[in-house]
């Protein structure tokens, strides 16, 4: 939960005085991930792009393999894994 108020404060705060585009893979569609993508996007109002996707093993992919995703979500169990 501190690491979401973290990316939370950051978006708020220091995005929008860079005016950036910001990219996230969020997770299933209609899931916990997408939802909280959703609410960063409306409360922060930068622009982002906010991709669903596969969940967890496809988002820690995407994030490593993909320089245009700046944020994703995963458990931390997936991170043992790599």
């Amino acid at each position: 939960m501190k690491r979401i108020f973290t990316l939370f404060t950051v978006l708020m705060f220091f995005v929008p005085a860079i005016q950036a585009q910001i990219h996230i893979v969020s997770g299933l569609k209609g899931g916990t991930y997408s939802q909280l993508a959703q609410d960063i996007a409306r409360v922060c109002k930068v622009d982002m792009v906010i991709e669903n996707s596969g969940g967890n093993l496809e988002n820690i992919q995407r994030l490593k393999e993909d320089d245009s995703v700046h944020v994703t979500f995963l458990q931390y169990d997936v991170l043992l894994t790599e």
